[in-house]
């Protein structure tokens, strides 16, 4: 059936339809802040992570004139700062490509992780763009330091072993050492593992501090049913990486690009702050952004 829009019922709900579409658009596009972590841990220096969306989608805040906190209602003034990284255009990376290669990688596993890693250095510009490649088993190994030459990337790819136990965190601590050293774009870490780590010296505590301390994002890759993906999910989103559970090593190239393609999305922004609050053992913490993506937002956290 083929109703016009001069009919007189459509008429009357066309005013009501717009009414309703502008007050949606408006309401879509105020900005949401979303606290990602508060780290009091060196008490009294406070420091709180947050997130702002606009449309969904991740918004960088101009300066420190967009933003104000307070502390059980009062103005934080005392060693205040604020870094918030600016919207992403195209950057040059400093990636570590961190490859389990402990034997039970052998067979698909290992021709998973080869196509993996090849795919991602195949999206990399082959001019600024850097990468090492580290792997592990019941020893780490530097493959191939920071470099340019993707055909050197490529060469430690495909010789990628699959022998040992499972040092990961060994692994992951020397390929953030690796970044730290030789790295400098944007900064971030890929781990590959198809089990829990059984001959590391390092923790998983030792890998996510310095990870924050170095401002690098960690990617997890969980392989098959063997891997603690629990631990794996949680160095992941401390570090605001991602973390990706694979069943089929034939998804690997896949799970790589996605990684690629989301270096481009704005991490939290932070403030930091020594507390001048006593007596009480909670604070509550509210952080207000005004005028940024046609609008004003605050959140508060205890």
């Amino acid at each position: 059936m083929n109703i016009s829009l001069t009919h007189p019922g459509i008429a009357k709900l066309i005013p009501r339809m717009l009414l309703v579409v502008l007050a949606s658009t408006a309401l879509h596009a105020q900005p949401v802040l979303e606290f990602k972590s508060i780290d009091a841990s060196a008490w009294p220096r406070v420091e709180a992570k947050f997130l702002l969306t606009c449309r969904g989608q991740p918004v960088g805040i101009p300066d420190l004139r967009h933003v104000s906190a307070t502390e059980d209602g009062l103005p934080i003034l005392t060693d205040f700062s604020f870094f918030c990284p600016d919207p992403p255009d195209r950057f040059s990376i400093s990636v570590a490509l961190v490859f389990d290669a402990s034997g039970s990688m052998v067979g698909g596993g290992n021709a998973g992780a080869r196509a993996g890693g090849n795919a991602f250095i195949d999206m990399m510009d082959g001019r600024n763009d850097e990468a090492a490649i580290v792997w592990f088993g019941s020893i780490v190994n530097v493959a191939q330091g920071m470099t340019t030459y993707l055909d050197l990337l490529h060469n430690a790819v495909n010789l990628l072993p699959a022998d040992g136990m499972t040092a990961m965190w060994d692994g992951a601590y020397a390929g953030l050492q690796e970044i730290i050293a030789s790295g400098f774009g944007y900064r971030a870490l890929i781990l590959l593992t198809d089990g829990a780590d059984n001959a590391s010296t390092k923790t998983r505590g030792d890998v996510v501090t310095l990870a924050l301390k170095n401002r690098i994002r960690v990617y997890t890759i969980g392989l098959g049913s063997g891997v603690n993906s629990t631990a794996l999910l949680s160095l992941a989103d401390t570090t605001d990486g991602r973390y990706f559970g694979v069943t089929n090593p034939g998804n690997l190239p896949s799970v790589y690009q996605a990684i690629y393609l989301d270096f481009w999305r704005p991490g939290p922004c932070q403030i930091s702050y020594t507390s001048t609050c006593s007596g009480a053992s909670h604070r509550t913490i509210q952080i207000a952004v005004s005028d940024v993506c046609d609008g004003s937002t605050s959140r508060t956290k205890i």
